[in-house]
């Protein structure tokens, strides 16, 4: 489990998504703008990550992490059966 959160965690879109998060939490700054050349939402670029396609990163989020995050929590979830 150790070596899946570690995988997790180190993942570069895994921390463009907790830059992201944090900004937004705290200083309410992160937009999203529409780019016509692109027709596609944008988030806007922060801190030192550039920006990004909304719907192009948030699907290749779900594809690289979906299944990794469930493995964890159906182990997590093992292990809290052992103990109770």
């Amino acid at each position: 489990m150790s070596d899946a959160l570690n995988k997790i965690c180190g993942d570069h879109n895994f921390n463009y998504l907790k830059e992201l998060t944090n900004t937004a939490k705290h200083q309410r700054l992160v937009k999203i703008t529409f780019d016509g050349e692109l027709n596609a939402p944008q988030f806007e670029a922060f801190n030192s990550f550039p920006q990004k396609n909304v719907l192009a990163f948030l699907e290749k989020i779900h594809d690289s992490n979906g299944q990794q995050v469930i493995d964890v929590l159906k182990e997590l979830d093992r292990l809290i059966e052992k103990i109770f």
